[in-house]
């Protein structure tokens, strides 16, 4: 299994009081439950991040970590924009990460557009996180997906992963992906936070009929990848699916993405 959206800190701490965990427990942790990669993403002023350093503890386990940068910048112009993603690509990110609500506010359409430009012609998929919500002052206001729709319209075949699927908008998200081809959805949170739910028949008719765009990710420390992994086979068990879809959504997706050969890939 590939972890599209783990969070190993510096420091090992997390948000609020919660504890997370460094490079090397958090790696320990996801191999026990059978994960062979997962993408380091970093947030914002958590965990003690800093980019140089963070990227120094991915690499050096370089065939588990894949390296997802924290965006961090304020100043939305296109020169500015053009030399913060050129600094990360030049460290050795593979990814960039927006998470809008430790940004403080939903981006502008045409802000979004010059992040997802910038970052395409870079090769840098674009990681936004897709959970709006929180008390009035830390709420995200303005439609992701419409914003979004108008965003991509300068790069209609950027790599974005939109990180926990629209939660509990699910089967909006996996619609709007539909007709965009570069546009995965990671399923971490939005799969462990709403079991038993009606999401449950989303989620169960998106692996039957949507497997080529989904991805696995378990939001470590937020859930536990032991269960994440217990889930996901539960899912899949439920939605009948083959063994391709399973294998698609459970790491290949996520391989493609990064261009990584993929070890149990079958294909020609």
């Amino acid at each position: 299994m590939f972890d599209m959206n783990a969070h190993p800190t510096l420091n090992g701490a997390w948000i609020g009081s919660k504890r997370g965990g460094r490079f090397s427990a958090v790696e320990g942790k996801l191999r026990e439950a059978g994960f062979t990669r997962a993408c380091a993403v970093a947030l914002p002023g958590v965990g003690g991040y800093d980019r140089k350093a963070f990227i120094s503890a991915a690499n050096a386990s370089p065939d588990f970590w894949v390296p997802v940068a924290a965006w961090e910048s304020r100043t939305w112009t296109p020169d500015g924009v053009r030399r913060e993603i050129e600094t990360i690509h030049a460290l050795g990110y593979k990814a960039v990460k927006l998470h809008p609500r430790l940004f403080g506010r939903m981006p502008t359409a045409s802000e979004l557009s010059l992040l997802i430009r910038e970052a395409d012609q870079a090769t840098l998929p674009l990681f936004v996180c897709s959970y709006p919500f929180g008390v009035p002052s830390s709420e995200v206001r303005g439609d992701l997906l419409s914003i979004l729709s108008s965003a991509m319209e300068c790069a209609p075949q950027a790599k974005i992963v939109l990180l926990h699927a629209g939660c509990v908008d699910f089967l909006r998200f996996v619609e709007f992906a539909r007709a965009i081809s570069g546009i995965v959805l990671d399923l971490s949170f939005t799969m462990m936070k709403y079991e038993a739910s009606s999401i449950d028949i989303d989620l169960r008719f998106a692996f039957r009929t949507f497997d080529e765009r989904l991805c696995l990710g378990s939001d470590y420390p937020e859930f536990d990848p032991q269960q994440v992994r217990q889930r996901f086979q539960s899912i899949c068990e439920a939605s009948g699916i083959d063994d391709k879809r399973r294998d698609n959504i459970a790491s290949r997706n996520a391989h493609r993405l990064f261009g990584i050969h993929s070890p149990g890939d079958r294909s020609p």
